[in-house]
């Protein structure tokens, strides 16, 4: 995510070149087993868009890809992405916490709690990095996850949507190798 922020600051020519790029290199990704496109086995990668390349490469978890695959394929409404890819994220808190009576900032307080001693689920033995993944999963609740559950917008585009999956893909990553302590 951080790239598009460099990428903003290279020449017009350089910024030209790289996305001309992209595709060639979604193109070279090789092909995952599990996808089907328009109801048949794809055998041939030139059959497949760069669209749905950029997907499989950017989400690898099955329950996030199954969930919002189609959502980011589609010609509009966007925002479906980031109310499925949060409640993806809130969904596997809830699994891995075994906390099932609370939604929202509430989980993530009690199942990634700063305070180590207080944490259902411990990402990290150090305060810092315990403490910055509650801080990333607790702001998205708030910026993304609230609004989107809330109401409907236009402002997200298909690229916003890949990557927003792409970073909660990293996240689901990260909570899979959590440690679970504590009784909920």
């Amino acid at each position: 995510m951080g790239t598009a922020s460099y990428q903003r600051k290279l020449s017009e020519n350089i910024q030209s070149e790289v996305r001309d790029t992209l595709p060639s290199f979604f193109g070279s990704v090789q092909p995952k087993p599990r996808i089907v496109y328009k109801g048949k086995a794809v055998k041939n990668q030139k059959e497949r868009s760069s669209i749905a390349l950029a997907i499989e490469y950017l989400i690898q978890d099955e329950e996030l890809f199954d969930r919002c695959e189609d959502l980011i394929r589609a010609k509009k409404n966007f925002d479906r992405v980031f109310r499925e890819a949060t409640t993806v994220l809130e969904d596997r808190v809830v699994a891995l916490s075994g906390i099932d009576d609370l939604h929202g900032t509430d989980l993530i307080v009690k199942a990634l709690n700063p305070d180590l001693s207080r944490a259902v689920l411990i990402i990290s033995n150090k305060k810092n990095e315990q403490e910055g993944l509650f801080n990333i999963c607790k702001g998205l609740v708030l910026a993304f996850r609230n609004p989107a559950h809330h109401k409907l917008s236009n402002r997200f585009t298909r690229q916003d949507a890949l990557k927003f999956c792409g970073f909660i893909d990293s996240l689901l990553a990260i909570l899979q190798r959590a440690k679970k302590q504590n009784k909920p």
